[in-house]
């Protein structure tokens, strides 16, 4: 029966040389350039770092009860107002309209976070009154509880103006996140928690909405409502108030991060060792070329293990 070969063995070969020889120099540069040249392959092949993650979450929302509510009949240009603001209602009594506010917030599966909220307003009105454009801010207790814990005052800002004058206007879409630039990895950012409006000023200018709203989108962080749904009706009754009925939706965010440095490393370090095994592998064979041929000078001896094996087998 013949014999086949079914596995081989290298011979260990050790080589030597002087610290301040060629065969030195070339083994440090060989050295260099394997663990290098990797690094800045992966570095400027554009992955190796993670700038920025995002996630899906969905955050905890809590709608603060703060209303502040315009109607407008834009054919006499007449205005009626209202909000929970007891400074701004004083400084409004002329166009104050108290209408009938509801408000409930739903938590559709029991998790123990709102999934929307049900907001109506029924706005009273005289027979000869009219609104055909409707304003509506709402404000927020915002809360994400993962990666970064961020917790804001945030505000839903909707404006809507119909064919004609209307009787009722329903809306549903959901409250999303803006970001400018990605959160933090991980600690707490409060610093938006503050009230979007202060309701405690007497100066008009306060309640200047035009204001308000530009400084709330200087923030980098911020909400808006992005209705999917709109329907306007139109054929107010008799002695019938304009209703708005507004679904708001707390769905799951896109929320960006800045990864922290542990995060890189575990990224960076994948990116770097698939480049850096075929260079360990071409240059270990580069090495045995330039030694086993004696391109540079060394003084090669075997392996004492080796040797022993070689005698035995002898």
């Amino acid at each position: 029966m013949g014999l086949y070969r079914i596995h081989s063995d290298h011979l260990r070969r050790h080589h030597f040389a002087p610290v301040c020889s060629a065969a030195t120099l070339f083994q440090i540069i060989s050295f260099a350039v394997t663990v290098i040249v990797p690094f800045i392959i992966a570095y400027n092949s554009a992955g190796m770092w993670m700038y920025e993650k995002c996630y899906r979450h969905q955050p905890n929302i809590h709608f603060k009860h703060d209303v502040f509510l315009t109607g407008r009949d834009n054919t006499d240009f007449s205005l009626m107002v209202w909000s929970t603001s007891n400074n701004f209602n004083s400084l409004m009594q002329n166009q104050l309209r108290i209408p009938a506010i509801r408000s409930h917030e739903h938590d559709d599966n029991l998790d123990g976070i709102n999934d929307w909220l049900d907001f109506e307003a029924d706005i009273p009105l005289r027979d000869d009154e009219k609104i055909s454009s409707v304003s509506v801010l709402l404000t927020f207790d915002y809360q994400l509880n993962e990666m970064t814990e961020l917790r804001m005052e945030s505000a839903l800002w909707f404006t809507f103006t119909g064919v004609g004058s209307g009787s009722e206007l329903s809306v549903d879409g959901p409250l999303v996140l803006k970001q400018k630039d990605a959160l933090g990895w991980q600690g707490q950012r409060n610093v938006y928690n503050v009230p979007v409006i202060n309701t405690s000023a007497i100066s008009a200018d306060a309640y200047n909405f035009a204001t308000v709203l530009r400084d709330y989108a200087n923030r980098n962080e911020t909400t808006v409502y992005s209705p999917s749904h709109t329907v306007w009706a139109a054929d107010r009754g008799s002695d019938q108030p304009f209703k708005l009925r507004m679904r708001v939706r707390y769905d799951a965010q896109r929320i960006c991060y800045r990864p922290g440095f542990l995060q890189e490393l575990k990224f960076g370090w994948i990116q770097y060792l698939a480049i850096l095994i075929p260079f360990v592998i071409w240059f270990d064979y580069v090495r045995w070329f330039v030694f086993g041929n004696h391109l540079v000078q060394s003084v090669s001896r075997l392996d004492p293990k080796t040797t022993s094996m070689l005698r035995k087998a002898e």
